[in-house]
């Protein structure tokens, strides 16, 4: 029983170090190409604190499957800068500002007025 939970357990690191690398690797891949991986993408954060914690709890039990999590964490280092600000930048630089972006969603009030500029649809 106790080699089937521990099997179990390394499957289940593997799946969650898998996920969070095809979460990574999601941002690299156009969705009309594949339209499964981008909610990878989505879960990153969740896949990353997931992984964090069963490596911190490997590492107190002192287990040697702690590489699994260790080796995904690494592989998805480059792309914490993503989803989570790692700097603290107090002033901006002219190109900093020039790189800004800003984006809207236009959505007509969603529709409230029903009948905007004479035309209605329906």
């Amino acid at each position: 029983m106790k080699s089937i939970l521990k099997s179990g357990f390394i499957v289940l690191l593997l799946i969650l170090s898998l996920f969070l690398g095809f979460s990574v690797y999601s941002q690299d891949v156009n969705p009309a190409d594949n339209a499964l991986l981008p909610f990878f993408g989505l879960a990153f954060p969740m896949l990353l604190w997931m992984n964090v914690i069963l490596l911190i709890f490997l590492f107190i039990k002192k287990k040697v499957s702690l590489i699994i999590p260790l080796v995904a964490l690494v592989y998805a280092w480059p792309s914490l800068n993503n989803y989570y600000q790692l700097t603290s930048k107090s002033e901006f630089s002219q190109a900093d500002i020039e790189e800004m972006k800003l984006l809207t969603y236009n959505v007509r009030i969603f529709d409230a007025n029903e009948n905007i500029g004479g035309k209605h649809q329906g």
